[in-house]
């Protein structure tokens, strides 16, 4: 609110932001060459992934209003139900079958899940682009934002100054 209040920056943009360490992660995870990169990878990426799911409600709320809010957030996190599906499920299931040996059907390692997180990685960066667009089309909802932000700080500022100073007056 800090960044929207004070220079006018869309949240979109900060959804496009924490997108950025995800792609860089899921990067690092597809090479899987340092040894506890599964580890730092999925904290960061759990980390940026909670705070996309926090930016989303305040951000639905201000591109589609509060009538049909619980309906517009639902649609909006339909990804979370497909990614878990299609990607974790079929995909990342697939290639690791693909790549498991013959014998023992086990495969470990980057080998295994390397192809699952760049696919990950390129539809981040596809996201990342749509965020980009999204906080392009809605600067001007966001300096109506913004103005109001602004507008409202100042009627409390100003109201509390006078109750304070009638207050003081009183003594």
């Amino acid at each position: 609110d800090v960044y929207l209040q004070e220079f006018g920056v869309p949240r979109p943009t900060w959804m496009g932001v924490s997108k950025l360490p995800m792609i860089a992660m899921f990067l690092w995870l597809a090479t899987g060459k340092l040894g506890g990169s599964l580890y730092v990878g999925s904290f960061f990426v759990g980390l940026c992934h909670g705070s996309l799911i926090s930016l989303t409600i305040p951000t639905v709320s201000e591109l589609y209003g509060l009538k049909f809010f619980g309906t517009n957030f639902m649609l909006t996190n339909t990804h979370l139900l497909a990614g878990s599906s299609i990607l974790s499920g079929v995909l990342a299931g697939y290639l690791y079958d693909l790549h498991a040996s013959s014998d023992t059907l086990v495969c470990y390692g980057s080998d295994c899940f390397g192809t699952t997180f760049f696919i990950y990685a390129s539809l981040l960066t596809f996201a990342l682009f749509l965020d980009a667009l999204i906080a392009f089309l809605s600067r001007p909802l966001y300096r109506k934002v913004q103005n109001f932000i602004i507008n409202f700080i100042d009627r409390m500022h100003h109201k509390y100054e006078m109750k304070a100073l009638s207050l003081f007056q009183m003594q």
